[in-house]
Parts: C-alpha cells; sequence; structure tokens
C-alpha cells in the first residue's frame, strides 16, 4: 500500500520562522501558564547550570518570581534530571521518567564512549545494582559514591564507577542545589526515592516527537535528532505522517509541522520584542541549523570567548549580543555586549528590557545597566 505524502505548503522565510518559533516559546507574549505548565509545554528546560535557568521564565510567564519557580524545587513537583542529550534538565517528574527512558541509550552511549576503557574489567549491571541500593538510601555526591563503590571494585577509578550510576539511573539533583538564592553540593539520589514513588513513562517517542513540534516546530528531523541526542528518528516521523505537515525553509530543508496547530505569521513592519536569553536556553540549542536565531556575528564572538556558551540577546528575532550579570552585596549589575550595530529605537529597547530585566532577577537592591555597542 503506498503512503499518502504529506501535502507540501509554501516555504516560510527566515522572519516567518524566527516569528513563529518565539511564538511557540511563549516569547512574543507571556503565557497564562504557571511554571510546572510552562515547564511541561518546552518539554524541560535545560538546566545544567543550577541558576541561570530562572531566566528562562523571565517573559514566558507574566508576574513569576524565581522564588516561586524555586518552590517547586522544594516540594518536588520538578525536578533537575539529566535527559536530553544527557545534559541536565528542569522537568516535572513525569516528563523525567518518559524522556529519560527514550534517552537512556544516549547516556549510555555518551558513558562508553568517555568511561569504557575504565569499566572493562567490571560489569556495568553489578555496580548499577549496588549504586542504586546506596542511592536509595540516601543522596550521595559522585566523589561520595565512588569511594562507596571503590570499596567493592577497588582495581577501577572510583570516578568511573559512580559515572555508572550517573549514566545508567536517572538521577536527581537534589536541592538546596539548584534553588534561587541557595547553594549546596550536587548530590543525587534517584528519581523514584526522590518523589516517593515508582513513576512509569508516559510517552511513546513518536508523543514526545508531537511535543517537540509544538514547542519548538517548524522542524527537521535533524533538529529534532540534535535536541534530544537520538539518532535514525525518520522512522517515528513516518509513522507520524497523518498528523504532521511538511513544510519547506528558505534554504531548502523540509520542516515538519503538526497538521492541525496554528501558525501565526507577522504583520508587515511588526518588530519582535527584545528578549535575553539565558545560557542553555533551548531556543538556541534545540535545533541542527541555529541560523534561525543565530548571526555570524555572535557565532564569531562566541569563537573569540573560545567556544563559551554565551547568554544571548535577540533583537527582531536575531542574536545582536550576549549579557552577563553581577550582584554584590549591594548592588546588581547587568552588561550587555552587542556584536551587531542597532538603530537608535532598538538600542533604547534593548537598554529598557535590560532595566526590567535586571529588576526581576534582583528586586530588593540597587540595580544598573551598561551596554556596549559594536565597534565600527
Amino acid at each position: 500500500m503506498t503512503k499518502r505524502q504529506p501535502e507540501r505548503v509554501q516555504p516560510l522565510g527566515a522572519g516567518e520562522l524566527s516569528y513563529l518559533t518565539m511564538h511557540r516559546q511563549h516569547l512574543l507574549a507571556p503565557a497564562p501558564l504557571s511554571p510546572i505548565e510552562l515547564t511541561q509545554h518546552l518539554v524541560g528546560l535545560q538546566a545544567q547550570n543550577p541558576w541561570s535557568w530562572y531566566a528562562g521564565f523571565f517573559r514566558r510567564i507574566d508576574g513569576v518570581h524565581p522564588e516561586a519557580v524555586s518552590s517547586h524545587l522544594e516540594d518536588r513537583s520538578l525536578v533537575r534530571m539529566s535527559a536530553m542529550r544527557a545534559t541536565i534538565h528542569l522537568m516535572t517528574p513525569e516528563d523525567a521518567a518518559t524522556l529519560r527512558s527514550h534517552t537512556q541509550i544516549v547516556h549510555q552511549r555518551t558513558m562508553k564512549s568517555s568511561f569504557g576503557r575504565d569499566l572493562k574489567d567490571v560489569s556495568v549491571d553489578d555496580v548499577t545494582v549496588r549504586a542504586q541500593a546506596l542511592l536509595e538510601e540516601r543522596p550521595y555526591t559522585l566523589k561520595e559514591l565512588g569511594v562507596a563503590l571503590g570499596r567493592k571494585w577497588p582495581e577501577t577509578r572510583p570516578s568511573s564507577l559512580a559515572m555508572v550510576a550517573r549514566f545508567m539511573l536517572p538521577l536527581v539533583q537534589v536541592p538546596p542545589r539548584g534553588q534561587w538564592g541557595q547553594s549546596g553540593p550536587v548530590a543525587y539520589t534517584t528519581l523514584d526515592t526522590w518523589v516517593g514513588q515508582r513513576i512509569e513513562p508516559r510517552h511513546s517517542i513518536e508523543e514526545v516527537i508531537l511535543r517537540y513540534l509544538v514547542a519548538f516546530g517548524p522542524a527537521t528531523i535533524m533538529d529534532f535528532q540534535i535536541w534530544s541526542g537520538l539518532t535514525k528518528c525518520k522512522p517515528h516521523f513516518e509513522n507520524l505522517e497523518e498528523g504532521i505537515v511538511q513544510l519547506q525553509s528558505d534554504r531548502g530543508q523540509t520542516l515538519y509541522d503538526l497538521n492541525a496547530i496554528e501558525r501565526p505569521t507577522p504583520q508587515t513592519g511588526e518588530a519582535l520584542p527584545v528578549r535575553f536569553l539565558y545560557d542553555y536556553d533551548n531556543l538556541l540549542l534545540a535545533y541542527k541549523d541555529r541560523s534561525r536565531f543565530i548571526t555570524p556575528a555572535y557565532s564569531e564572538m562566541q569563537r573569540m570567548l573560545d567556544g563559551t556558551t554565551l547568554q544571548a540577546i535577540l533583537v527582531n528575532g536575531k542574536t545582536v549580543g550576549m549579557w552577563a550579570h553581577k550582584k554584590g552585596r549591594q548592588s546588581s549589575l547587568l552588561e550587555a555586549r552587542l556584536c551587531e550595530h542597532l538603530s537608535r529605537n532598538d538600542l533604547d529597547a534593548v537598554e529598557n528590557e535590560a532595566h526590567e530585566f535586571v529588576k526581576w532577577l534582583e528586586p530588593d537592591i540597587n540595580s544598573d545597566v551598561r551596554i556596549h555597542c559594536a565597534q565600527p
């Protein structure tokens, strides 16, 4: 039986694609969602850095404050755990179980490539079982866990033994690590132990793809693979052909999207709002072709900083520079460094947004903004 070919739609220009993606990400206007609902919509927020991800809620939700988001880590309705790309994400416990189950192969691949030589003389399954038993008793740092496992496998490097747990088990980084304004060791326990119940994966990989497209689409198959860390996903997209439609970028790429989802277009002359993105915002990491947002000048700025992951400033849907926040005892400074030349109106918009953002970050102390314009 011949498969139905999805309907081919008119090409999407670069500006339309930026606009549509920001709309899906709730970066054009705040969404009437709770922090938990937004986290679900975004299929998790990368939270590799323990605190910078809080900025991902600014402008995506109206009226939310970091302390309110942080409270969900404490009450365990949100967790920080490794999932997509084998990196730490903020997720609901239910999503954590599903997303980790689908990306377990990514974790195992990473463990093998990074620590396979150290682990060649031990049974990974045996180490995993022992590590799970320990972690279900109490949280451990990786150093503590390596020492404990080393008592049974003294010939293997303790740090590599600990990494078996890191990559083979769904481990939550327990608070106070990651809570707003607090600090603590990077300590782990298992997801089920942390939430107090066994959580089974709820969504198929096809359902995860649909959720990805809702938040990040339209996107290519390779975009999904870059976001997730998975490979060979084309058959999963083909299984969804009745519910998705193909579009085409102005670069000739085949983009997939939900057939029934809204795809608004910008009004003529409409300027997209200025947005400050944190260092691991998935908006910049979830695509193979990142040109829908990232400019050559921004890439060069990143290269000059030895590939450091920057915190981006978007103007009209394109990266125009980076920002950094410095907090003292009685002062809070947001410093912006531009790599593109801006009009006076755009520069004013960046400055206004910077003032609002720094007050959101630290509302109770004096704040200031410093902007360094691009060199001629």
